[in-house]
């Protein structure tokens, strides 16, 4: 390929000696467009999904797998894949919310329950939060839903509840009555899907979404869910 652009630019230009100099760039041209096709082929294809997060993430005012990233307490205490910490696959955080993807140990199946769904990628223990700080201090009290052969909320010991709320879509569940009871009597057993999980843990909620998927349109619509269920808190 050398010997064939050397021999163009001569007898192109009869009379001129030929230049090393007009090589090398039209050799660096060539490298940089090759770069710049696959720099742009990478964010069409294969990282088109991180392309889409880093873009909502810089418009909705969130920083996308912080580095100083510290889980909360009601992740933080679950079993991870290998018996450390739950493992972190994805995460976008504000001020006050985080969204998060991460991996813990598989949840104990009651085979009693309808088949568990497969989660993205095909596993169980694979889930995925959206956690916000709000002002009031709750016992751990849970929405399961109710069709779902696993849960987040399995990985709690929780008590069911089944005579409060609307347990034909969604099971209340906690550690104490009276907290489970003023979650029933609220406007959030009716606002929350059926196949969204909610946890009241200490000073945080959390949206359990991991039957839907994890891109910028559901981040959307789990934001704009959060924002009634904080509204609407007991």
């Amino acid at each position: 390929m050398t010997i064939t652009l050397a021999h163009a630019i001569s007898t192109a230009a009869p009379g001129v000696a030929f230049s090393p100099i007009v090589l090398l760039t039209l050799l660096g041209v060539l490298v940089i467009s090759y770069g710049m096709f696959w720099l742009l082929s990478q964010r069409a294809t294969t990282r088109r999904h991180w392309v889409a997060m880093s873009e909502w993430a810089r418009e909705a005012g969130f920083r996308l797998q912080p580095p100083e990233l510290t889980l909360p307490p009601l992740i933080a205490g679950l079993p991870g894949p290998q018996g450390g910490t739950p493992q972190v696959r994805l995460s976008a955080a504000s001020d006050t919310t985080l969204i998060i993807q991460f991996q813990t140990a598989p949840v104990r199946r009651d085979v009693t329950a309808p088949p568990a769904p497969l989660f993205p990628g095909g596993r169980n223990e694979i889930w995925q939060l959206i956690v916000r700080q709000i002002g009031t201090d709750w016992k751990p009290t849970g929405l399961r839903p109710a069709e779902a052969g696993v849960s987040m909320l399995d990985l709690f010991s929780l008590t069911p509840f089944p005579g409060l709320g609307d347990p034909d879509r969604l099971l209340l569940c906690g550690t104490d009555s009276s907290a489970a009871r003023a979650v029933a009597e609220s406007f959030v057993v009716a606002l929350l899907p059926p196949d969204v999980g909610l946890l009241l843990h200490g000073r945080q909620v959390a949206l359990d979404f991991s039957t839907r998927p994890f891109d910028v349109i559901e981040f959307n619509r789990m934001l704009a869910l959060m924002d009634q269920i904080a509204e609407h808190l007991p």
